[in-house]
């Protein structure tokens, strides 16, 4: 690791941190009032828990790049499928700790995704538990497969597949497994009281502040910009000065994906619909983030147009079709956006750098965009696509079952769905014994 690139970490890392606060804030938006500080807490606990579990063993799994792994051959191929870091040497001090506080960061935004899943259905002191594990045990492994060495970052090396799985941003780290761990909570905790009638319809359970999501809104792009330009130092070496190209791809896939689903609402409902354009926002930052430097700027609008036509169309899909109660759209815009945006990766992502006419081509400082330490190619493979698609079949046939499987055991040891009563009471009465808006009516009999 250059000095310079973690040089950049450090004083990014604050700002990033306002992306899953504005997570928050747009979950609590899109729930019902006599849920908000729940909502908010349960966040906050949730990041802080997964957090905590990885800085304590989640970083001795997930490990740096060059640190001692865990090794298997099969065929002659090393499958490195596990760092084993227990004492880092001195000379890697600096890329151990920098590697750990991006680790902790990414841990946490996962945890804060995946409590939003649960929205107004579990307990805090459960959330806070699967937090832990999660950013104990579950994030370290995309963690160390994609970003330090692990076997997804070698498709290409041992199988010629590309420059082997190119994501920069950790959709798959962050973004999916959070919306594996909502989907693994949406199946087992159920729906809402009173969301689906006694035909199997959904019913409506409007969001109470349109003004909290959009605040979500601004804060999410403005972490974003953070993340995505940390992503681009660290993990892909660029120059500074490419900073600019990555920056404007993630700026306009927001605008994009939230376009994109205000056109589709009017064309559908007659009205643009707040709810699902927010969420299509959501869903063109994380299509971006896996390969944001190292798109052009045609293939960043389309990314993100389909990222929110996904989102558009798979709210209602997973509401009327597979009964899923997903009030924060947090399967649409992580998971379902996260997976398109690793396959866009492997089909639009190039060497797109030109200088225009006078410019000094000095700009680049002699640095080339790298992945793994291999130049990318100026133009897509479909061995890089083929990666991609290996990325995509583990997220869902290994991280979406381990995700399940501890929600399964926390619900089965310590089960931590509220009762009829207290949801509709609200958790921020039931578990906290105070509400966000004590001298309002939060709630009408329609929306019991």
């Amino acid at each position: 690791m250059r000095f310079n690139d973690a040089a950049w970490l450090f004083p990014l890392a604050g700002p990033a941190l306002l992306a899953p606060l504005g997570v928050a804030l747009m979950a609590a938006g899109l729930g019902r009032g006599r849920h908000v500080t729940h909502t908010l807490l349960t966040a906050l606990a949730a990041w802080g828990a997964a957090a905590l579990g990885y800085a304590l063993i989640g970083f001795h799994l997930a490990g740096y790049p060059g640190s001692p792994a865990l090794v298997f051959r099969l065929h002659g191929t090393a499958w490195n499928y596990l760092a084993w870091v227990w004492r880092v040497p001195e000379q890697f001090l600096l890329p151990a700790y920098a590697w750990r506080l991006f680790g902790l960061l990414a841990a946490g935004w996962m945890a804060v995704v995946i409590s939003a899943g649960a929205l107004e259905r579990w307990k805090l002191s459960r959330t806070v538990l699967a937090a832990f594990i999660f950013g104990a045990l579950l994030a370290p492994l995309p963690l160390h497969w994609l970003w330090n060495g692990g076997w997804l970052a070698m498709l290409g090396q041992n199988f010629g597949l590309g420059h082997g799985a190119m994501d920069l941003g950790e959709t798959t780290a962050i973004q999916a497994c959070g919306g594996a761990g909502a989907l693994a909570l949406a199946w087992q905790v159920g729906a809402r009281r009173h969301k689906f009638n006694s035909q199997g319809e959904p019913n409506a359970l409007p969001g109470h502040s349109t003004v909290l999501m959009l605040t979500g809104c601004g804060l999410t792009l403005a972490g974003w910009l953070a993340w995505n330009a940390i992503s681009a130092l660290m993990v892909a070496h660029i120059s500074p000065w490419l900073l600019a190209r990555t920056e404007i791809n993630t700026l306009l896939a927001a605008i994009c994906a939230f376009l994109c689903a205000l056109g589709l609402g009017r064309w559908r409902f007659g009205r643009p619909d707040a709810s699902i354009a927010v969420n299509a926002w959501l869903g063109g930052l994380v299509a971006s983030s896996a390969a944001a430097p190292f798109l052009s700027l045609s293939a960043n609008v389309l990314t993100a147009i389909a990222a929110g036509a996904i989102v558009f169309f798979s709210i209602p899909w997973l509401e009327q079709t597979l009964r899923l109660d997903d009030p924060a759209g947090v399967i649409p815009a992580h998971l379902l956006a996260g997976i398109w945006g690793l396959l866009a990766a492997g089909l639009f992502a190039r060497l797109w750098f030109y200088w225009p006419a006078g410019s000094p081509r000095f700009l680049m400082q002699g640095v080339v965009p790298s992945f793994h330490g291999v130049p990318l190619p100026i133009f897509p493979s479909w061995g890089q696509w083929a990666a991609q698609i290996v990325v995509v079949v583990t997220l869902l046939g290994c991280l979406l079952p381990l995700a399940y499987a501890v929600i399964w055991l926390i619900e089965r040891l310590w089960p931590g769905r509220v009762t009829p009563e207290a949801e509709a009471r609200g958790l921020d009465l039931y578990e906290l014994g105070s509400s966000a808006y004590p001298e309002m009516v939060t709630h009408g009999d329609e929306f019991l």
